[in-house]
């Protein structure tokens, strides 16, 4: 397999900042200052192992004034795109909106309306909020008073019938899915960042649960006193992460994220559902070593009743490799202005779990981490950035060793990758002349 990607983005660049934030080719990350860029974006994607993907995906950025932002984001899809599991049109062509929402700035408070790509945490790639799957519809805000941030948001995932094997306990009634969140962060100082975050992904054949409208709760009380409430045991599935950044060169950061934890051994052997993320920077003058460390146990983002599983679409919500897994990365970052070199040498190793898998009946398999044919996949990745008044441009490339490819034992093979990224500055778009305020940046 070969993958190519070439991405063209154009909009305004002294009015918005480019957050480089490692997302897939398909799933752009953008911050903007409170102003009007307008964002074009064209991509194309190839796989030599039959899949084809043509994508156009314009983006718009309006800022109505300093305090509202409305942003839009249609696409229309030709070919297979995994990232993208909708209904065809005609001439095997999809399209939907990735984003559309409306963002209200008053400080200290942030309102988030509509469907708005969301990553909480401190890492690159979180365990419980990563911002990689298909974005929702939600609404939600923000608080910012120093040394506490607080969020909330809440969101509708997919609607499900009951004709299908996921909802055996309703019947042929018709149940949506939501997904709410909460976090709390401690700013100690300009060096020390300590979070709590916690999720709860619930369904009902009627409507909204109007406890989970409440920010202040936590979540796990309100499941675990449901009963008492309502007469029968509910099982919604409760996600946490707690997360810490320290910046004293070196630079530590890391989160664990519980999706379940055994307190009592149980009689059916079921493992902890755990992961966490250890990460070190060691930043010299215009250089930065860099070493991340990522595990997750079997049977993560997976639950007992199927309609309850951490995911949307068919992707995980929380670490976009799923479970059963562990990601090795170091490098170097080395900034020569206006360039920027990077290198990165993989480890990554996939167990055969899925958050998709059936629950067992019985006692669960051993072992709970890596289990059956183990994916190992050895790479090293090369990228030359660089940015100038009018273009910002990304060159990169990489080889991968694959053994027991995709599972499958003795399918080893080497795959290179290359990426293009190219973005057109416009210094002065006819959309308003007002000057914006540096010192308030609405991001999404």
């Amino acid at each position: 397999m070969i993958l190519i990607i070439f991405t063209v983005w154009i909009f305004n660049g002294e009015l918005a900042d480019y957050v480089d934030a490692d997302f897939p080719s398909t799933l752009p990350y953008l911050g903007v200052i409170g102003e009007k860029p307008i964002n074009l974006s064209f991509r194309t994607r190839l796989m030599s192992d039959s899949l084809f993907s043509f994508r156009f995906n314009p983006l718009l950025d309006y800022a109505v004034n300093r305090n509202i932002l409305v942003r839009i984001s249609p696409f229309l899809n030709l070919g297979q795109d995994p990232a993208y599991p909708l209904p065809e049109w005609k001439g095997g062509i999809k399209g939907d909106f990735e984003e559309a929402g409306i963002v209200f700035r008053f400080r200290p408070l942030t309102i988030l309306l509509g469907r708005i790509r969301r990553r909480w945490g401190v890492t690159e790639n979180s365990l419980i909020l990563s911002g990689w799957n298909y974005p929702f519809d939600s609404f939600g805000f923000r608080l910012e008073k120093r040394p506490l941030l607080f969020s909330y948001f809440h969101g509708r995932l997919e609607r499900l019938t009951g004709d299908t094997t996921l909802i055996p306990l309703y019947g042929d009634t018709i149940i949506s899915r939501y997904l709410v969140g909460h976090r709390l962060e401690f700013r100690l100082s300009s060096k020390i960042n300590l979070g709590f975050t916690e999720t709860c992904l619930y369904a009902t054949p009627s409507g909204i649960d109007i406890s989970y409208l409440n920010p202040l709760l936590l979540y796990y009380e309100v499941q675990w006193n449901k009963p008492a409430w309502e007469g029968e045991k509910v099982d919604d599935n409760i996600v946490w992460s707690f997360d810490f950044r320290i910046n004293l060169k070196p630079n530590f950061y890391g989160e664990i994220m519980l999706d379940d934890y055994q307190y009592e051994p149980p009689p059916d052997s079921e493992p902890n559902e755990i992961g966490f993320t250890l990460g070190i920077e060691y930043p010299f003058p215009n250089f930065t070593l860099f070493a991340e460390y990522t595990r997750l146990n079997n049977f993560c983002y997976n639950t007992e009743r199927p309609y309850l599983r951490y995911a949307y679409l068919g992707q995980p919500l929380g670490y976009y490799h799923g479970p059963d897994v562990d990601d090795l990365r170091f490098g170097g970052r080395y900034r020569q202005q206006p360039l920027i070199f990077e290198l990165t040498l993989i480890r990554h190793r996939k167990g055969v779990g899925k958050f998709s898998d059936p629950w067992p009946e019985g006692q669960f398999p051993r072992p709970d981490f890596l289990t059956g044919v183990v994916e190992k996949d050895y790479g090293i990745d090369v990228s030359v950035k660089a940015l100038f008044k009018r273009l910002f441009f990304r060159v990169s490339g990489g080889i991968h060793k694959i053994e027991s490819y995709h599972n499958k034992a003795d399918d080893d093979r080497t795959l290179p990758v290359f990426g293009l990224d190219l973005l057109l500055f416009f210094p002065d778009l006819p959309l308003h002349r007002d000057e914006p305020d540096r010192g308030d940046r609405i991001r999404f």
